[in-house]
C-alpha cells in the first residue's frame, strides 16, 4: 500500500506586492520520505561508500590521519624534549 505525501503550502500575502517573485504555475519542490524501521541494510553502506570516493579513498584519508596525528604528537614529543 502506497501512500502519497499531502503537502499544503500557505501563501503569506502579508505585504501589498505588485509583482510576485516567483511564478505561481511552477510546481514546489516538496518531496516524500518514507520512514523505516529497524537495521539498516549492508547496501546501503556499501552505496554510501561508493559515492564517497570508494574504499581506496576511505582507506587513504583514514591512514592520512594517522599518519599526520603520528607527526603532530612526535613532534611535540621532540619540542619537549628539547
Amino acid at each position: 500500500m502506497e501512500e502519497k505525501c499531502d503537502v499544503t503550502l500557505g501563501h503569506y500575502d502579508e505585504a501589498d506586492e505588485s509583482t510576485k517573485l516567483l511564478d505561481s504555475k511552477q510546481k514546489p519542490n516538496v518531496y516524500c520520505e518514507e520512514k523505516k524501521s529497524g537495521k539498516v541494510e549492508k547496501a546501503v553502506y556499501k552505496k554510501y561508500i561508493k559515492l564517497g570516493g570508494g574504499y581506496f579513498l576511505g582507506v587513504f584519508i583514514i591512514l592520512f590521519f594517522i599518519v599526520t596525528h603520528t607527526c603532530k604528537s612526535y613532534s611535540e614529543k621532540m619540542v619537549s624534549n628539547w
